[in-house]
């Protein structure tokens, strides 16, 4: 399989909008919510970097679908 990110750049740039996002909503009371199951980990890791940010957002998750089986319907669901 052929990398087309590099771990190291998407570490990079999740804690670039960590702090982005810390300043951003610092003294809110702030949602963020995850789409499994691919947004999960993503998610796990900008929440890790939010916390040393002092930002301790809400957590929360939705699961999207547009497959029946191995084939897109077209429609989300």
């Amino acid at each position: 399989m052929r990398v087309l990110i590099s771990e190291r750049a998407i570490k990079k740039k999740v804690k670039q909008l960590a702090a982005l996002l810390a300043r951003e909503y610092k003294g809110t009371d702030c949602v963020f919510v995850g789409v499994l199951y691919g947004g999960f980990v993503f998610l796990a890791d900008l929440v890790r970097e939010l916390h040393r940010h002092d930002l301790h957002p809400a957590i929360d998750f939705i699961r999207l679908t547009s497959y029946q089986g191995t084939e897109s319907t077209g429609t989300v669901r």
